[in-house]
């Protein structure tokens, strides 16, 4: 018997992920106790990039599965925001 296995394509685009993470981090720090704030900020970043709260799920599960894979990611996402001008973060 002879059985295939592959692996689930990402839901999303690393980039499109990039992006989001780098928003959802992006969060003020002192509003964190603020959980309510916290759940509209993320809806927001979700819808204004046009993802889903699941699929933004699943990519970290994706990533999860292959801790090689965050390594490399978080790689890029120092580079992205070292790329983005300081008043970029401010919100």
């Amino acid at each position: 018997m002879f059985i295939l296995s592959c692996k689930e394509n990402p839901p999303l685009k690393e980039d499109k992920f990039l992006r989001v993470y780098v928003d959802l981090i992006s969060f003020p720090d002192t509003l964190f106790d603020k959980q309510d704030l916290f759940e509209k900020y993320k809806e927001n970043v979700f819808k204004s990039h046009g993802v889903s709260k699941n699929d933004y799920k699943k990519m970290v599960d994706y990533y999860n599965s292959n801790p090689e894979l965050w390594e490399e990611f978080f790689q890029k996402v120092i580079k992205y925001i070292d790329s983005q001008p300081d008043s970029f973060f401010i919100r």
